[in-house]
């Protein structure tokens, strides 16, 4: 009984030492797995900062290139309106050199045309 006592006693003892060396383990690993969770959530919070600022300079960049585009469409406009006016502009002198050419036809053919009954009256 005494030989069981002490191997009762004995085996309490080393399930008390492996009990602690696994709390030790424990501890250690649940250090491990905060600092991870941790250093994950840091990285974490690194990538959504980086994802912002770039979402930022695209938000940036998409607003200079709209703003260009809005000033490019205003000076094609500005192009366009002078273009339509020079255009208004040459289409009156055709219109008037089409009159002038065809006064000048006129004269020309009746010019002929009394010419050709002077002949033939008098021929």
């Amino acid at each position: 009984m005494v030989i069981l006592n002490s191997r009762i006693e004995f085996m309490s003892e080393k399930f008390e030492k492996l009990a602690a060396e696994c709390g030790v383990y424990r501890e250690r690993i649940m250090s491990k797995i905060e600092g991870t969770a941790a250093a994950l959530d840091e990285k974490s919070d690194q990538w959504r900062d980086s994802l912002n600022s770039s979402n930022r300079e695209h938000v940036i960049i998409r607003d200079s290139v709209l703003d260009k585009v809005s000033e490019r469409q205003k000076e094609y406009n500005i192009r366009l309106r002078s273009l339509e006016s020079v255009a208004a502009n040459l289409d009156k002198q055709i219109a008037v050199m089409t009159l002038k050419v065809g006064i000048i036809t006129a004269f020309i053919t009746s010019v002929l045309t009394a010419f050709a009954i002077h002949i033939v009256t008098k021929g």
